[in-house]
């Protein structure tokens, strides 16, 4: 198994023990985005535990792309030093 993939199973095992009661939407399309959600929400019974389990999904999306992010990141870097100490290293043989 992959760090992608354990991440995921941690991420989607989150969903099982958290409740949440707030959605972090950023961005250019924010807006459009709450009013996607909002129509999700129309003609629930239970607003306040549909609300929940949405918000849990939402944000744990948001979340595991982050991560990813930072991961390609720390991967992009991490090769950038390896290729700068190859140039070194060459440059001095």
């Amino acid at each position: 198994m992959n760090f992608f993939e354990d991440a995921y199973r941690y991420f989607t095992n989150l969903n099982k023990e958290a409740s949440a009661k707030h959605i972090l939407i950023k961005g250019e399309y924010s807006e459009a985005k709450c009013l996607e959600l909002l129509e999700q929400l129309k003609g629930v019974e239970n607003i306040s535990e549909a609300f929940s389990e949405l918000a849990i999904k939402v944000n744990t999306v948001y979340c595991t792309r982050q991560l990813i992010s930072i991961l390609y990141a720390r991967k992009a870097n991490a090769h950038r030093q390896n290729v700068e100490e190859t140039l070194v290293h060459l440059s001095q043989g």
